[in-house]
């Protein structure tokens, strides 16, 4: 379940997944809690798409589930600010128009989290304008996004069911293709 690349907030400290195993992560600790705030928003995220994934019904349990997330978003924009803020900093050089350019630097929790394979869902929990530096909460933190798909119980042609064999198991699967055609 833990990939490579996954930042583990293990106590006082960090740990990231390599190869399997937990090693220890060096992190500023002047940027901790922020890095916490946001491992929580990650894995909070991640439970709400599993819940919504596994069942059609909207229950009080799913709906928790993401009025935590929202609650925890919002805190953490209160606190923080918007998760995909960035400062920007000259890069030193100039362009073909002799213009100096700028680089967008995010703060040292976020840089951090960037690296970790889910931490796109943390960032993806806000509508985020670039130019004005505002967010407005995303859609999951509002309404369902994720559908769970319908079972095929049949396939019209011998094609039609290798293909859902192949997105069902990942192989040809002689047995489901037979019940398939029927």
């Amino acid at each position: 379940d833990l990939w490579d690349g996954t930042i583990i907030a293990d106590g006082e400290a960090f740990s990231i997944v390599a190869e399997g195993a937990l090693e220890p992560l060096k992190f500023p600790k002047t940027h901790a809690r922020e890095l916490r705030a946001l491992l929580q928003m990650r894995d909070d995220a991640r439970t709400l798409l599993s819940m919504e994934a596994a069942s059609i019904d909207d229950t009080p349990e799913l709906e928790n589930a993401r009025a935590v997330l929202r609650q925890r978003y919002e805190q953490y924009a209160r606190t923080y600010g918007p998760p995909n803020r960035f400062n920007e900093r000259p890069t030193g050089r100039n362009d073909a128009d002799g213009d100096p350019p700028t680089a967008r630097v995010p703060p040292t929790a976020i840089r951090a989290l960037r690296e970790d394979p889910f931490g796109a869902l943390t960032m993806a929990l806000e509508v985020f304008d670039d130019v004005e530096q505002t967010a407005a909460p995303a859609g999951i933190l509002e309404h369902r996004v994720v559908v769970p798909r319908p079972p095929v119980l049949g396939a019209d042609d011998p094609a039609s069911a290798v293909a859902i064999s192949l997105d069902q198991v990942g192989r040809v699967d002689l047995e489901l293709i037979a019940d398939l055609l029927g």
